[in-house]
């Protein structure tokens, strides 16, 4: 459609950085400003709502902000740089209370006649962008961006804004369409959340139906409330575990066999190898090693908690199709002794399990579960396996929908990825995709 040209971003907009605050002018929703904070800026860039807080001093016109504006982060507190410099667009946040943001922000105000909002926006995460504003950060614990030298970041645009506003929207169509995946995911999560909690507690009669205290005989328990046909057992009677090794860090490299760490286990139903430690055993370890060998289809549960506000402590979950690893001394294995597997897995996601997981860390600094505590876990079981098999099939047939669709959004991100690399570089022309299929400039 036309050429691309470089210029500085202090050519075509400017900075204004937020408002300095103390936690005592925080206040309660519904009250002052919707205060937009560091945490609203999701990994990489983008929007989160996590981080909404409430403000209730004084605020400048020009902080007044409104749905569109493009904020920028100043400071970052993880320590890869995964958010400094990372850009969001302020979405309409469905209320009619004004918004404004903290110091650890900036806006960025546009010579709209120079260039689209929205293809900055997107511009403003490529590489090449994170790669300027990692370089001009510093800070030990915090990382700080070296606002004044943002203005120096040079841009390569494309001369026609038209041809901005085509690029914008094709990005923003695959965004969307990951927010509504997102948004499906969440809400089949809530559905299986809440089908597990009565399932788990409740169990099915012989009809298919949930029971209930209204039509159904329950008993008093240790853990409260279960079905007459159920009964309480002790860990230790439907399960063994054992715990990991400690391996030698200096062992840790890009060949070998994965380790499994805590972080290994997401809050999720299987384990991932997103950053998967890998390490090459020596000759005189390799034989200690074998009794610490996971396979596919095992249950690992993480006994070290990084975050009890993520529930990590306790967490379990099942090895994926293909799984050989070793297991570190923060993880245990937990082996059913009979055919419980399909349902010990669930039992161990239920309420009863987790209430009993957070007393053992009431008034602790130090969260860890030791064997002592595991041999005073008591689970609910449904007497009948039958009924063990139907709760579980039903909850994996839940778990399975939803890697379906957590499947369908990594492609959408993948899909993403490859056209702001081919787009935002001027490497794929916009031309050919107007020409297969007429694009309009409102998104």
């Amino acid at each position: 459609m036309g050429g691309w040209r470089e210029i500085e971003l202090g050519c075509v907009a400017t900075m204004s950085k937020g408002i300095a605050y103390g936690s005592e002018n925080y206040c309660d929703e519904g009250e002052g400003y919707i205060f937009i904070t560091l945490k609203c800026i999701a990994k990489s860039g983008g929007f989160s709502r996590r981080g909404i807080k409430f403000y209730k001093g004084y605020v400048p016109d020009n902080m007044k902000l409104r749905s569109g504006d493009l904020l920028l982060a100043n400071t970052d507190l993880t320590r890869a740089g995964d958010v400094v410099g990372c850009p969001i667009l302020l979405p309409d946040l469905g209320s009619e209370q004004p918004v404004t943001m903290s110091m650890d922000l900036s806006k960025l105000v546009l010579n709209e006649n120079e260039v689209d909002r929205e293809f900055l926006y997107y511009y403003l995460m490529t590489d090449r962008v994170r790669r300027f504003m990692k370089d001009h950060s510093s800070g030990s614990t915090v990382l700080h961006l070296q606002t004044s030298k943002v203005p120096s970041l040079k841009l390569k645009i494309p001369e026609n804004k038209t041809e901005q506003k085509i690029i914008a929207v094709i990005l923003s169509r695959v965004d969307r369409a990951i927010e509504l995946t997102e948004a499906l995911i969440a809400k089949q999560q809530r559905l299986k959340t809440g089908l597990m909690q009565k399932l788990l507690t409740k169990g099915i009669d012989e009809h298919g139906n949930i029971r209930s205290e209204a039509t159904h005989e329950f008993k008093d328990s240790p853990l409260g409330r279960i079905p007459k046909d159920w009964e309480i057992r002790k860990l230790t009677q439907v399960a063994e575990y054992q715990n990991g090794g400690a391996f030698p860090s200096a062992e840790y490299g890009n060949a070998g066999i994965p380790l499994l760490r805590p972080g290994n286990l997401p809050n999720d139903d299987f384990v991932v190898w997103d950053n998967a430690h890998t390490i090459f055993l020596p000759v005189h370890w390799a034989q200690l090693a074998m009794e610490y060998i996971v396979g596919e289809g095992e249950l690992v549960m993480n006994l070290t908690a990084q975050s009890l506000e993520e529930q990590f402590l306790g967490r379990v979950c099942m090895t994926p199709p293909g799984t050989r690893c070793l297991l570190n001394q923060r993880i245990a294995r937990i082996r059913a002794k009979q055919s419980h597997l399909p349902y010990l897995f669930w039992a161990f996601k239920g309420n009863f399990f987790r209430q009993q997981i957070d007393r053992l860390t009431q008034g602790t600094k130090v969260q860890h579960i030791y064997n002592s505590n595991l041999e005073a876990i008591l689970l609910a079981f449904p007497k009948s396996s039958d009924e063990q098999t139907l709760i579980a099939d039903i909850l994996f047939a839940h778990s399975s929908n939803i890697r379906v669709e957590k499947t369908y959004r990594e492609t959408l991100q993948t899909i993403k990825t490859g056209l702001m690399q081919d787009l935002l570089t001027g490497r794929v022309s916009v031309s050919s995709l107007l020409r297969t299929q007429p694009i309009t400039t409102q998104a």
